[in-house]
């Protein structure tokens, strides 16, 4: 990994929130990201939450050093009500994003 690669990235954590057609709906508050990490399983890659899950049943984001999210699959981001919306980047058209 170049050190470009390793400055951008530092800091950086995969989450997941698990989707409402998914069999483990419930397991969390409605919507609620929580890391994951992606292990070596054929089944069950997923690792988080204090569960395994299979990659169909969440939804990824990348929650960045500031807190926001962005979720991987609308692109939307996501500021948590304890931090500001100015931690959204200008530009991105997500300033009214939650």
């Amino acid at each position: 990994m170049t050190d470009d690669v390793a400055a951008f990235t530092a800091g950086q954590q995969l989450v997941a929130r698990i989707k409402r057609s998914s069999k483990y709906w419930g397991q969390t508050a409605p919507n609620e990201w929580f890391d994951v990490r992606v292990v070596n399983d054929a089944s069950y890659q997923l690792r988080g939450n204090d569960n395994n899950y299979r990659l169909s049943d969440v939804t990824f984001g990348v929650r960045l050093p500031s807190g926001t999210i962005v979720d991987l699959t609308t692109g939307k981001w996501s500021v948590p009500a304890a931090l500001s919306k100015a931690t959204i980047p200008s530009g991105t058209g997500q300033g009214d994003q939650t």
